[in-house]
């Protein structure tokens, strides 16, 4: 079985030295394999002793680690299969409301039948450990008081190493089996089966209810402005960005690109449905098994078996989802339009967008590539060190954006319009397909 934590272990990426401080005021944590073992059986009892058994994974802003222990003493998540252990860097941005609201909404989306993982309770049954870095006992207490005072009753208290004075929340979620999509070749097929899920959860969320989602309303959003440097809405403010990049010719299409979305999105912002959205519908985070049973003719051999990281879950547009999951599809794509065509087509079966909506999927898929980039040569040139961990796609997410503007809205849309028709066609003449296609 190969599994996520596992594939990345094993070389499928290669961790990249960690960025201690950024310019949003988090601070990422940097504990050893040794901390995050000690941590593991302090706070969830479980023993991890043998050799790789916590190996650090690629992350962004936060620290992973897959977790493949001897076993439990008594915690809650007990012996068996791998686990992927997530201490989030502190700071605004990662509140303790909203790691809770990410595991509220990975529960309610479990029990829907949506592979998400599962999270491990502590030895004492609580959903996440605040983990305060050399602080008193006293001021730890407190700390944990606040949180049961704005009914957060489960939330532990721990000490670790790491940044002195910070405080970081801790989680402990199941190893999902699957290979990243990132590392399987792209069929449209394929395409199409992320598309029903983008959609599906989508359609999943907008009964979700809970009154953590106040916190998503102070981060910003699609309720309330700008939620960071990854919402959509926020890509007028990266403008000053644009300098960064390279060539004259993709900066003044990234500037035409701000401009038309500021004119023919945001300022119409009022006629696309909202919701709370995954935001991140990347290839690394998206996994896939081979397929289990014969397939039909035009079937992909790929079952996709895991949606992971709710990190930039936000109050957002619904077409923002779909956009970011064509956009990352594409990158590496043999045929980047089609596969394009069939993650839309995919959304469409489940969730059908309206005219206005339609109108404006390729602009925001063009709006995410320039995002993808700007924050891409942006952080490259705060944290040099960290290239080439963060500049594995933004080269392509460019030259992708810079052949999308060449070839135009017209020519893109008509072949979004064909495949659709054809899977349309398709699945009249065999219902058997659609879900395997």
């Amino acid at each position: 079985m190969s599994s996520n934590g596992q594939d990345a272990a094993n070389g499928v990426q290669e961790t990249p030295p960690p960025l201690l401080a950024s310019e949003n005021g988090l601070t990422k944590p940097d504990l050893s394999a040794h901390d995050a073992s000690a941590l593991l059986h302090r706070v969830y009892g479980l023993r991890v002793t043998h050799h790789a058994g916590v190996t650090p994974l690629d992350s962004y802003e936060d620290q992973n680690f897959c977790v493949l222990p001897d076993g439990a003493d008594g915690g809650g998540g007990g012996g068996g299969g791998g686990y992927v252990l997530k201490v989030f860097s502190s700071g605004e941005g990662k509140s303790r409301e909203f790691v809770l609201l990410q595991s509220e909404v990975m529960a309610f989306l479990r029990k829907r039948g949506f592979p998400v993982p599962e999270q491990v309770p502590t030895r004492r049954g609580e959903v996440v450990s605040m983990e305060i870095v050399g602080e008193s006992r006293a001021s730890l207490m407190a700390a944990a008081n606040v949180g049961s005072a704005v009914g957060m009753s489960a939330v532990a208290s721990r000490v670790v190493h790491g940044a002195v004075g910070r405080t970081h929340v801790v989680w402990l979620l199941t190893l999902l089996e699957g290979q990243f999509l990132s590392a399987i070749p792209r069929d449209g097929a394929l395409c199409f089966q992320v598309g029903r899920l983008a959609a599906g959860l989508d359609k999943a969320l907008l009964e979700f209810r809970s009154p953590l989602m106040s916190c998503l309303e102070r981060r910003g959003g699609a309720a309330g402005g700008c939620g960071g440097e990854w919402d959509l809405c926020a890509l007028p403010s990266l403008e000053a960005r644009v300098s960064l990049l390279p060539g004259e010719r993709a900066r003044s299409i990234v500037r035409e690109v701000i401009a038309e979305f500021r004119q023919n999105f945001l300022a119409r912002r009022h006629e696309f449905r909202s919701g709370l959205i995954h935001g991140d519908f990347n290839d690394n985070n998206i996994l896939a098994v081979p397929a289990r049973s014969p397939l039909p003719g035009g079937a992909s051999p790929w079952r996709v078996s895991g949606l992971l990281d709710f990190g930039d879950m936000t109050l957002g547009y619904l077409v923002f989802e779909l956009a970011i999951a064509i956009a990352y599809a594409m990158i590496d794509a043999p045929d980047p339009v089609d596969v394009g065509g069939h993650v839309m087509a995919g959304y469409e079966s489940m969730l059908p967008l309206s005219d206005e909506e339609k109108a404006v999927v390729f602009l925001v898929v063009l709006a995410r590539l320039s995002q993808s980039a700007l924050n891409a040569w942006h952080n490259v040139a705060l944290h040099p060190q960290n290239e080439r961990y963060l500049m594995v796609s933004a080269p392509k997410a460019l030259a992708l954006l810079c052949h999308l503007w060449d070839l135009g809205p017209r020519v893109v849309h008509e072949s979004w319009a064909r495949t659709a028709q054809r899977l349309r066609k398709r699945s009249v003449a065999n219902p058997s397909t659609e879900s395997e296609s």
